[in-house]
């Protein structure tokens, strides 16, 4: 069996909004052991990536001028991934940004997927932390060129092989490999199709409900037709067993995944639904700004998310037409879904602030009533 090992660097943001900016494969063969292809380049996005990313890559503007643009790459990398097993660690980004830039050439790009970081979850219980960072480092694996497209996927591609080792039948690998594509989609029952076929190929929240019509999963996901047809077809123990309990897949498109994460997070904590996990490292944090109103998209094309930040703490966040002229008054509160400063949601505000990801931050202490 052979696998195509990816690793992409993007520009920022969300899947939805972000483009490959580098990107690495690495087709490694089981049957022999061996990387028997390599491919990686740095790809003109046609936009500069976001300040925390040119930090963290060290990948400027300059570096991208002359880089080929993805068209020009694309059929390279349909060839390399032909019959083989996608592979990455987080999958669900990189097939998510491949197939947002195959879509945009009006090609629709389907592999069977394979994540290393659901596989290391299953063989490697006794490790606390399964992210890359944390595997390299336990498994000793020898990396550099962190947080660059080609040394993030050669350190995969050396935990895959270990991953295989230790499941030297395949039978745990057979179970977490998955197959999001329309071909599949097909063979699933009518019901299913019929969900599917709701689903856009969209960023939003995926709640999942029992014959009893009560939530029993729910998760921001930046594609809710790739993530349900995910939950449709994987055979690991998770999911058979959510499908067991499933009547109805439904999906609330938001596109600022700061929002979704939220919004997900709070109507877990609310309703408790049996397959969501509730365990959250309280981790304190302070905001840039006391007092701001942060800017990002809406639930569509038409309207922005706001959130409210008030003497250092996280108010809430509503939804506002685009010609909807805001004001920071009783009206704006009204308006407001409250959070409590929750700290879930002081995390994931505080890292977005971080990676310069909002459209608009604009401090109420410098200017408290003109928040167009």
């Amino acid at each position: 069996m052979k696998y195509s090992v990816i690793d992409i660097e993007g520009t920022g943001g969300n899947p939805e909004r972000s483009r490959i900016m580098e990107i690495a494969v690495y087709v490694y063969d089981d049957e022999t052991h061996r990387i028997v292809d390599t491919f990686s380049t740095l790809v003109n996005p046609g936009k500069a990536p976001d300040r925390f990313v040119r930090q963290m890559t060290g990948i400027s503007p300059k570096m991208l001028r002359r880089a080929p643009a993805f068209h020009e790459i694309a059929k390279r990398i349909v060839e390399m991934t032909e019959n083989t097993i996608l592979t990455a660690h987080n999958v669900d980004f990189d097939y998510t940004m491949l197939r947002n830039e195959f879509a945009r050439l009006g090609y629709d790009f389907n592999r069977p997927l394979l994540d290393t970081v659901q596989l290391s979850r299953t063989l490697l219980k006794d490790v606390k932390n399964h992210g890359l960072d944390s595997l390299i480092k336990t498994l000793k694996i020898p990396a550099t060129d962190r947080h660059r497209a080609f040394g993030d996927a050669k350190a995969t591609v050396e935990i895959l092989k270990i991953l295989l080792q230790k499941d030297p039948a395949g039978e745990i690998l057979q179970n977490q490999i998955y197959y999001p594509s329309q071909k599949n989609a097909a063979t699933l029952r009518k019901q299913e199709r019929k969900i599917l076929d709701a689903l856009p190929h969209n960023p939003g929240i995926l709640k999942i409900t029992d014959t009893r019509q009560e939530l029993i999963y729910v998760v921001f996901t930046s594609d809710l037709r790739f993530k349900a047809e995910k939950i449709l077809s994987s055979q690991t123990s998770k999911y058979v067993k959510l499908r067991r309990k499933m009547a109805d897949i439904r999906g609330e498109v938001i596109y600022s995944p700061v929002i979704g994460k939220i919004k997900a997070r709070k109507m877990s904590k609310e309703l408790q639904p049996m397959f969501n996990t509730y365990k959250f490292k309280l981790l304190k944090v302070s905001f840039p700004l006391p007092n701001a109103l942060l800017f990002d998209r809406g639930r569509n094309e038409n309207e922005k998310s706001v959130i409210l930040i008030e003497k250092g703490k996280l108010v809430g966040y509503t939804f506002v037409n685009l010609n909807w002229q805001a004001e920071y008054s009783n009206r704006l509160k009204q308006r407001l879904t409250l959070l409590d400063d929750c700290p879930f949601g002081r995390y994931v505000v505080y890292k977005s602030w971080q990676r310069n990801y909002f459209l608009k931050i604009l401090s109420l202490d410098e200017n408290p009533t003109d928040i167009d």
